[in-house]
């Protein structure tokens, strides 16, 4: 079966709020600091509205 361009941004999007809520991140694009030259997807932990966690996405697997 192929899918078009927004049924998999469809299934993506439901991807990624399910993961959201599974392990309690929020998933963003940006920059973690004003060194950075470019965005990047950003995995955070977000506790009463405050970051205390976050990692490049690219970069997960080095930090776990």
């Amino acid at each position: 079966m192929i899918m078009n361009f927004d049924e998999r941004g469809k299934l993506f999007k439901e991807a990624v709020i399910k993961a959201e809520k599974k392990y309690g991140v929020s998933i963003t694009a940006g920059y973690i600091n004003s060194w950075d030259d470019s965005e990047n997807l950003i995995i955070e932990e977000v506790r009463n509205d405050e970051v205390i966690n976050q990692v490049y996405f690219d970069t997960l697997s080095r930090n776990l």
